[in-house]
């Protein structure tokens, strides 16, 4: 409301252009800063992280390492006219399903020896028949032996980990294929980014300048169930190299703020860091633990996409903010810049966006002629708890702008 009412109509096409020039530079600073941990591969340029949270099969088993299962919904990774791309569980001359041993360091620090059924990417032709993925209905499904982890089990393990977002299995990678998605399997370079992102948060964690959000989220049944899968604070919703994106964004915003208001003014700086934090929550919605990627367009779903609610994913989508493609920091500057010239080649005369009692309204009597409302929804929506989500980024982004 402040940015449409006041910062828009009282600057004009100039906010616009500012805007644009700012994404630029920040994003290149992104670039310098974390570029690193989206390593291209092959010469190709990584677009989106597709990932699958984990649990530990209870079936009765001989050996000491018990088999992980990568909670994965649909094989699928691109569903197109005539077949696709899609995951496939390796299997051997014999048909078995291929298992590899490896040791894995969980979100609480403890390293395990596991049994993994291994996957590849594969080409997939119309009628060919796909495996079947791992979870129905929030249980776990060996792909070996059929035996199925209930859901309440599962709700268990996740939330010993704080909802296995910080330890789930990289499955595949998107990149760009000539301006086409392309689809591969995890490299070591891959899991060495990773590795680095876990290394840099705990860093940060150390220390009195630790950067997950904070924040408890509330249980709101029908609304709010991530909290059943252990993801009681918003740090829990966003892995490691996610935090270290936004966190970083959110300095970058503040200190190119800073700049523009020893050129420009205190004002304009303040208007142009208030668009600048609208897309880092923009951001914030394509690159949380709780998007998925969509087979069907080839897209990143938003962290909103089932409406006003914040379900449990399973398995999730990372993207990459330095991609130029779906989700990425370019798109969301783009979306804000949109709004800035509608808004700003449109008549709206400058307005005034305050926080106060709506019983009480700070206008003298007899001033207007109107006075309408948008009627509340009340316990049919909780936009409070929704909307921290994106307040625990904007209170970094913009604490010392709109303090209030």
């Amino acid at each position: 409301n402040k940015v449409c009412l006041e910062d828009i109509p009282r600057n004009g096409a100039r906010l616009g252009a500012a805007l644009r020039s700012a994404g630029e530079v920040i994003g290149s600073r992104l670039a310098r800063e974390l570029g690193e941990l989206f390593p291209r591969v092959g010469g190709t340029r990584p677009i989106a992280y597709l990932f699958a949270r984990t649990v530990f099969s209870e079936e009765p088993t001989e050996d000491d390492a018990p088999l992980e299962i990568p909670l994965i919904r649909s094989m699928w990774l691109a569903k197109r006219k005539k077949g696709g791309t899609a995951l496939r569980w390796a299997r051997d001359s014999k048909g078995r399903i291929c298992v590899e041993t490896a040791e894995v360091l969980d979100s609480s620090g403890k390293r395990h020896r596991v049994r993994r059924p291994k996957l590849e990417v594969v080409q997939v032709s119309e009628g060919d028949s796909l495996d079947k993925g791992a979870t129905i209905g929030g249980a776990a499904t060996s792909p070996l032996s059929g035996h199925t982890t209930p859901v309440e089990s599962v709700r268990r393990q996740l939330s010993m980990r704080q909802g296995g977002t910080s330890d789930a299995r990289l499955l595949a990678v998107v990149f760009d294929q000539d301006g086409s998605k392309g689809y591969r399997s995890p490299t070591p370079e891959d899991l060495r980014a990773l590795d680095e992102s876990r290394k840099r948060i705990a860093l940060t964690e150390s220390t009195d300048k630790g950067i997950k959000p904070a924040g408890e989220i509330n249980h709101l049944r029908g609304f709010i169930n991530i909290v059943l899968y252990g993801i009681t604070t918003w740090g829990h919703a966003f892995s490691d190299r996610q935090t270290l994106v936004l966190s970083t964004l959110s300095r970058l915003v503040d200190e190119y703020a800073k700049e523009i208001a020893a050129k420009e003014g205190k004002d304009f700086a303040a208007a142009l860091q208030r668009c600048l934090s609208l897309a880092v929550d923009r951001l914030a919605d394509y690159n949380s633990a709780l998007c998925t990627w969509r087979a069907d367009g080839e897209f990143i779903g938003h962290t909103f996409g089932q409406g006003q609610a914040l379900p449990m994913r399973l398995d999730f989508v990372e993207v990459n903010p330095l991609s130029g493609s779906t989700g990425d920091w370019n798109s969301a500057i783009q979306w804000v810049v949109r709004v800035c010239d509608a808004v700003a080649g449109g008549s709206l005369r400058p307005g005034r966006a305050m926080q106060a009692p709506a019983a009480a309204v700070a206008l003298p009597d007899d001033s207007v002629d109107l006075i309408f409302t948008d009627p509340p929804y009340y316990a049919a929506v909780p936009y409070a708890d929704l909307s921290d989500f994106f307040y625990v980024w904007l209170r970094r982004t913009l604490g010392d702008v709109v303090p209030d």
